[in-house]
């Protein structure tokens, strides 16, 4: 999440105005995923968010571990909540759909193919808006602590 948040700050104007927060209090929690399709949705997620924040807006992003039940893996949740206007019902019911966009330059396809590389990671994407407030939660299965697997937290391997 560090890099993905690191690269939006390089390409948005020296990322000298975004307003990204972090949200630190679960310690690391690993998943065993294909680094480079989970940096995509991180990266489509967090771009939507930093377009639809309003210009004072921030973008706060977290993650935690909910424990499991005892036929349950637990799962690590990385939430992307933005201020803005929100997500209209309308737009709600095709957000995840391919093609759809809100954006006047948007192909659709990002946050269709976020959720499928989700979905293949054994996971969920789920979305909630209301006026001012929109958050995005990737739910993925997660490992006990192995220093081998890729930590979803920032700076810490």
């Amino acid at each position: 999440m560090d890099e993905v948040i690191l690269v939006e700050k390089q390409t948005r104007n020296g990322g000298g105005e975004l307003r990204i927060d972090r949200d630190d209090r679960e310690r690391p929690v690993h998943a065993r995923v294909d680094v480079a399709q989970i940096k995509q949705v991180f990266i489509n997620i967090l771009d939507n968010a930093l377009d639809a924040a309003s210009p004072d807006g921030r973008v706060t992003v977290g993650v935690e571990r909910s424990n499991a039940r005892t036929d349950e893996k637990p799962m690590a949740h990385v939430s992307v909540a933005n201020t803005g206007r929100g997500i209209a019902a309308e737009g709600m019911t095709h957000l995840f759909e391919p093609f759809y966009s809100t954006k006047g330059s948007g192909t659709g396809m990002g946050l269709f193919l976020a959720e499928r590389i989700v979905k293949n990671h054994g996971g969920r994407l789920e979305a909630e808006s209301r006026e001012g407030r929109t958050v995005f939660t990737v739910s993925l299965p997660c490992e006990v602590e192995d220093p081998g697997l890729e930590a979803l937290t920032p700076g810490r391997r």
